[in-house]
């Protein structure tokens, strides 16, 4: 913590060098990890207790060191404990800094994914407290970059907690729907929105079922985006579509996987015209790329499966 850290990137180079090496490091330095880890922890906790970093910028360093080397060796529940406790703090000192209760800081919530990943279903003991800031981050998140972080760590939430996730779906779907639902948002962000309800449907299977008519009306709207909405000529245009459509299939699939997993895939059989309506003006207007060709293939034989 030299005084001239703060002079011509000086800090930050000091830490992405520190973050390099220890991605870097050889399998001879593993046992060292826990080390690493618990002295970062340590510092980000001086730093926080400080009232020094009052823009956070030192704190989000460090976090990204915590990150990196959370990714190297598999986190621990003691380690898990401490480090959720700080992403949190970052995140209350952030809103602060920032001035704005709704603010998400991007670090911490990319540095919950190796949590995430270490303790799959345990991870649903931190959700009431991380639950609230992520439906924050949905519903009120100015920052495109922010709320793809969030959007991404809601599906991988899902995919870890599996059945776990059920008692916590209804409040996140909600958020969800009201930012696929909001014309104000960026468009980029509308692809992994609905892929993240792909990942609910999946994780907790037939419970899906009190949400689907509320779903399929929401994939219905996003699947009604034709190419004459835009340049057709536009690859950026094009490119946004067939992601979108390609997003929507996929979710498609994944509420059929679901619903038979429940053995209640009866239920999705009002549904099939409107899937196979939306396939067929995929194919009519030929804009499509291989990803999105692949997908209505996909989600043509599930419902062949299913429904015979």
């Amino acid at each position: 913590q030299r005084r001239d850290g703060d002079q011509n990137g000086l800090r930050l180079a000091g830490y992405n060098a520190i973050s390099t090496m220890i991605s870097h490091a050889g399998a001879d330095c593993m046992p060292h990890m826990s080390t690493l880890l618990e002295a970062f922890a340590t510092t980000l906790q001086q730093v926080l207790s400080s009232g020094l970093d009052t823009n956070c910028e030192t704190a989000c360093h460090i976090v990204g060191v915590l990150q990196v080397t959370s990714q190297r060796q598999r986190v621990q529940k003691a380690h898990a404990d401490v480090l959720v406790a700080l992403y949190v703090q970052v995140q209350q000192k952030y809103k602060e800094a920032q001035g704005n209760p709704a603010a998400l800081c991007e670090e911490p919530l990319i540095a919950l994914t190796p949590i995430i990943t270490a303790l799959q279903g345990e991870f649903e003991e931190f959700l009431p407290v991380l639950g609230p800031q992520l439906q924050e981050g949905l519903k009120y998140g100015d920052d495109v970059h922010v709320a793809k972080a969030v959007v991404r760590l809601v599906g991988e939430i899902a995919r870890a907690l599996g059945p776990r996730m059920g008692p916590h779906a209804a409040a996140l779907l909600e958020s969800l729907y009201s930012q696929l639902n909001d014309s104000d948002v960026d468009r980029e962000l509308k692809p992994s929105i609905v892929e993240a309800l792909g990942d609910i449907a999946m994780a907790i299977g037939g419970a899906f079922h009190s949400c689907l008519a509320t779903v399929v009306q929401t994939l219905q709207a996003a699947s009604m985006t034709q190419v004459s909405a835009g340049n057709p000529r536009d690859e950026d245009w094009v490119r946004y579509l067939n992601s979108l459509r390609s997003a929507v299939l996929l979710t498609y699939s994944c509420i059929i996987h679901a619903l038979r997993d429940g053995k209640i895939v009866e239920t999705f059989r009002e549904h099939v015209n409107g899937v196979l309506d939306f396939v067929q003006r995929i194919l009519a207007e030929k804009v499509y790329n291989a990803e999105v060709l692949e997908s209505c293939c996909s989600v043509v034989g599930d419902l062949i499966v299913a429904f015979g």
